[in-house]
């Protein structure tokens, strides 16, 4: 089945960095933190009701299952007990086209297992790289660093390293889930919503989720000292193909509020694979002058007990 090029426009108004946005922001969260809601307060009321998020869990026995769904409920995040989704390292490479020009490059990956607070957690890292033609007029090397807690998948540290163009900026957070307070490196304490994922984490989670099509999934976010809902639309399945293959994709696209990001008119969709691991291989925003595109060209996957994931390629 070919790609569908016919794409209704997609826009994205942000930053004066319009740019940097559509390789930095954009790609070093994979899409799944952009856009806007049309109605943040509704969001906030679904969010209030835990039944509105569908946390599915892996059963691998009848005996099991009443256990972990006692578990699941006990357990205000609904984390998932098991994933197959990923694993460490499993690491993914995407070409960023500026039209049909190269922009850049793209890496995400998951780096290892490491300790944070006590909590093993997915060290997860995406960087973003403008490309030595465009960085003669705007240079990007971004960095982003999250971490993911490995049992009730809740994000418990982000970093990130920013460089675009003249702008420059670097920041670090804690989430403590227990105070329920988020503090960064400058000494600010913000409130935290409850079971709230980063920027980057909230891919990774959306990734251990069931996905069915016509169906919304309400992800709580924190970034840039702000709590903002996330909500996932899940609009149809679509075959797709990429210089790493071609892959069976549902088509999803995220909405969220966050004046300090984006602004109102932002609209990103993304192709996930439709099986248990969700890759993200292809991104598609129209910005102000033209349009960006994140294509996955190389992955090496990796489930969560370490096993290497074969892929079918044409």
């Amino acid at each position: 089945m070919r790609t569908d090029t016919k794409e209704k426009s997609r826009r994205i108004v942000g930053t004066p960095t319009m740019f940097s946005l559509a390789i930095g922001s954009c790609l070093l969260a994979v899409g799944v933190c952009l856009s806007v809601c049309v109605n943040a307060q509704v969001l906030w009321d679904e969010l209030s009701d835990t039944s509105a998020v569908e946390h599915p869990l892996t059963v691998e026995s009848d005996s099991l299952q009443a256990e972990e769904a006692q578990s699941a409920r006990e357990d205000p995040c609904g984390a998932p007990s098991v994933t197959t989704a990923f694993g460490p390292g499993e690491w993914l490479h995407f070409s960023v086209q500026y039209g049909f020009v190269k922009a850049g490059d793209a890496l995400m990956q998951v780096e290892s297992i490491e300790e944070v607070d006590g909590h093993q957690c997915y060290h997860l890292v995406s960087k973003a790289e403008s490309s030595n033609f465009f960085s003669l007029f705007f240079k990007v090397r971004d960095r982003v660093d999250s971490f993911l807690d490995k049992d009730r998948f809740v994000s418990r540290r982000f970093s990130k390293r920013i460089h675009e163009g003249k702008h420059r900026a670097n920041s670090d957070v804690r989430l403590d889930h227990q105070t329920g307070l988020a503090t960064y490196s400058d000494g600010t304490e913000v409130e935290l919503s409850a079971c709230s994922q980063d920027i980057l984490s909230a891919l990774y989670y959306v990734r251990t989720l069931k996905l069915n099509v016509g169906e919304r999934v309400f992800v709580p976010c924190h970034a840039d000292k702000k709590n903002y809902p996330l909500e996932v639309i899940v609009h149809r399945r679509e075959t797709v193909k990429t210089p790493a293959g071609r892959f069976d994709c549902l088509v999803v696209e995220p909405i969220l509020q966050s004046e300090g990001i984006f602004k109102q008119k932002g609209r990103l969709t993304i192709w996930l694979t439709d099986d248990e691991r969700k890759i993200p291989v292809l991104m598609k925003s129209k910005v102000a002058v033209g349009s960006i595109s994140a294509i996955l060209t190389d992955m090496h996957t990796v489930d969560a007990g370490g096993e290497h994931a074969q892929f079918a390629r044409e």
